[in-house]
């Protein structure tokens, strides 16, 4: 996989998703086989969310150098099914995010450095929906029946539960361990880069620290009030300025663009609880 080992911190900020993010529920899939809507759904209903706590450092490695942790990061999800990612990117220009799913699909990313939030309507987390992983399928499958995962090695013990290794359907160099028992939560996934002839240039290995099952602290879950609420070009100019670079004609193309979609998704802050 020839690719930066790091997001941009731009993107960390503006893009949904990143190297940290939590796909336990959000899994990229292939057709096989779906299941009728009555079978599916009586899989989904066997598995209710189960709330948990876990924490992550992620392990960067450059070939021929001492390893760096990058990044330290919590992920919970509660009994309503509103899940956090809060993520503390660590080196010369820290930054905390905070990213929460809310019930009704509205996406919050906070930017506790900078003080600015971005609200959206996303539809990203469904925790009822059928693209969960089922963990009747060792973590293979969805709830609807699309294999999204193969199986890479035998089973672990990972931090007191069984957990699977596993690697993404259709992408290369991306390993994950996966806990049936809590509804496939990930506890680890290790990116391999390469450069053009195949040499490993570089490694991110994120690795749970631990994992708690039961309700996340509640103010992992607070919208400050008091952050400006801000669109996405105007995140990633802040992000700019506060890392001191330019962006590129391209990446304002893209925000243009993002902002015309945020224009039609925007939830305004006083409207949600």
């Amino acid at each position: 996989m020839v690719k930066s080992l790091r997001f941009p911190i731009l993107c960390g900020l503006v893009c949904v998703g990143s190297l940290l993010a939590f796909r336990a529920f959000q899994p990229r899939s292939s057709a096989s086989g779906p299941k009728s809507d009555n079978a599916a759904q009586a899989l989904l209903a066997r598995h209710p969310v189960k709330p948990f706590f876990a924490t992550f450092e992620e392990r960067l490695q450059k070939a021929g150098r001492v390893p760096t942790v990058g990044a330290r990061s919590i992920v919970g999800i509660r009994d309503d099914g509103s899940k956090v990612e809060k993520n503390d990117y660590l080196g010369a220009l820290p930054i905390t995010k905070r990213q929460l799913y809310l019930p009704g699909g509205v996406q919050v990313t906070i930017n506790e450095t900078l003080r600015f939030l971005i609200a959206r309507r996303t539809g990203a987390w469904d925790p009822n929906g059928l693209g969960r992983l089922d963990p009747e399928s060792g973590c293979q499958m969805t709830f609807a029946g699309r294999a999204v995962n193969s199986a890479a090695g035998p089973e672990e013990a990972m931090l007191g539960f069984k957990a699977v290794h596993l690697t993404s359907a259709g992408k290369g160099g991306w390993d994950h361990w996966l806990l049936p028992d809590v509804e496939c939560a990930e506890v680890r996934r290790l990116a391999t880069f390469t450069d053009e002839k195949g040499a490993v240039t570089d490694t991110s290995d994120l690795v749970s620290t631990s994992l708690k099952l039961g309700e996340p602290p509640a103010e992992l879950f607070q919208i400050p009030r008091d952050y400006q609420q801000v669109s996405p070009s105007e995140a990633a100019k802040r992000t700019a300025a506060y890392s001191k670079t330019t962006l590129p004609e391209a990446v304002v193309a893209m925000l243009a663009k993002a902002d015309l979609d945020y224009g039609r998704t925007k939830v305004e802050i006083k409207d949600l609880p």
